[in-house]
C-alpha cells in the first residue's frame, strides 16, 4: 500500500500527498531533491554541475526560482510530507526568496514525527532491540535511533550497504567538482561516478522508504498523522 491522498479530518480537504527529500550542504547550497507525487519516484538536479550528469540519472534540471512552479502545478489542494521540517522550511525559504504565494489549503506533514508516536505506541521498544547501524564517515556519526534509516527497519526496510549516512552532501559536492571540471559525466573517473551515484541512491531510499513507512503509520495509527501536520507559512 502507498498512500497518495488522504482527507485530514480538521479541516475535511482531502489532500494529494508529495512526498520529498532534499540534498544540500550545510550552508544551504542545494544538490538535488526527489519527490514521489503518485507516480513513483522522481529526480530533479539543480547545482549547474551536476545537472552536466542528469540524463545519466534520468533526472530533469530545475532552476531554484521554478521549484515551487514544479511542486503546485496542478491546482488540487496539496500535502508535503518530508521527514522532520527540513523541507517545511525550504519551501518557506524559497516562498520568500522567489516571491510564491504558497496556495492557501497547502498543508505539511512532519513524518517523522508522525512515525515516533506510531514506534512509542503500536511498536513499543522494538526500535532499541534492533542491532546498532554502523557507523560509515566517523565513529560519532551514526545514525540517530529516530532517524529514517532506523525507523523503517520496523517495517522491514533495510539500507543498502552503500547508503552513507552523513557523507552524501561530501558525495554531491565531490562530484560536483568534478564535474565543474571535466565537463561530462563519461569525462568522470570510475572512483567519482560510483560516489554520485550512491548519493543518487541515498535520496531515492530516503523518498521511497518515506512512503511506505507513513502507509504503514496510516494504516496502524493515523491519529499520529493528524498530530504531525500543519499549515506553512503564507
Amino acid at each position: 500500500m502507498k498512500l497518495y491522498q488522504m482527507t485530514y479530518p480538521e479541516t475535511g480537504i482531502t489532500y494529494r500527498l508529495i512526498y520529498i527529500d532534499i540534498e544540500r550542504k550545510i550552508d544551504g547550497h542545494l544538490f538535488m531533491f526527489g519527490l514521489d507525487r503518485g507516480n513513483g519516484y522522481e529526480r530533479f538536479i539543480v547545482d549547474k554541475n551536476l545537472q552536466l550528469a542528469a540524463e545519466r540519472y534520468g533526472a530533469v534540471n530545475i532552476d531554484e526560482a521554478d521549484i515551487l512552479n514544479e511542486i503546485f502545478r496542478q491546482k488540487d489542494s496539496v500535502m508535503i510530507v518530508g521527514y522532520t521540517t527540513a523541507e517545511l522550511q525550504w519551501i518557506n525559504s524559497l516562498a520568500c526568496r522567489f516571491g510564491f504565494s504558497i496556495p492557501e489549503c497547502t498543508m505539511y506533514m512532519d513524518a517523522k514525527k508522525g512515525a515516533q508516536r506510531w514506534a512509542a505506541t503500536e511498536r513499543r521498544g522494538e526500535l532499541r532491540k534492533l542491532p546498532r547501524l554502523s557507523v560509515t564517515h566517523h565513529r560519532f556519526n551514526q545514525p540517530s535511533i529516530r532517524s529514517l534509516v532506523s525507523v523503517v527497519r520496523l517495517i522491514g526496510i533495510d539500507p543498502p550497504s552503500d547508503y552513507g549516512y552523513a557523507i552524501t552532501s561530501g558525495r554531491f559536492e565531490y562530484a560536483a567538482r568534478r564535474l565543474g571540471s571535466r565537463g561530462s559525466f563519461d569525462s568522470l573517473t570510475r572512483v567519482t561516478k560510483a560516489k554520485l551515484t550512491k548519493a543518487m541512491k541515498h535520496n531515492q531510499f530516503d523518498v521511497e522508504s518515506m512512503v511506505a513507512l507513513v502507509a504503514m503509520v496510516f494504516q496502524q495509527k493515523r491519529s499520529a498523522l493528524f498530530n504531525a501536520i500543519h499549515r506553512p507559512a503564507a
